[in-house]
């Protein structure tokens, strides 16, 4: 059991980090995962999160930069 989750993390950390690692199989269970986990409704609410953590930290710009960052990757992912 541990050894499928210490794989399945191991495959993810290669799927975000080194994309160009995957193989062609590998790379449509990445593109499933991916539209399993990232629905349009949890998108909806990450972007909601974020929007409203913009305008909690509108004053700090480290921190409304950080969220910015967290949002184009998000994009990118998707």
């Amino acid at each position: 059991m541990l050894i499928n989750e210490i794989e399945k993390l191991l495959f993810n950390y290669r799927a975000r980090n080194f994309p160009g690692t995957l193989d062609y199989a590998e790379q449509q269970r990445w593109l499933e995962h991916r539209r399993q986990v990232f629905t349009p409704e949890f998108l909806q609410g990450y972007a909601d999160e974020l929007q409203m953590l913009a305008q909690q930290y509108a004053d700090n710009k480290e921190k409304v930069a950080l969220l910015k960052a967290l949002w184009q990757y998000a994009e990118e992912i998707v």
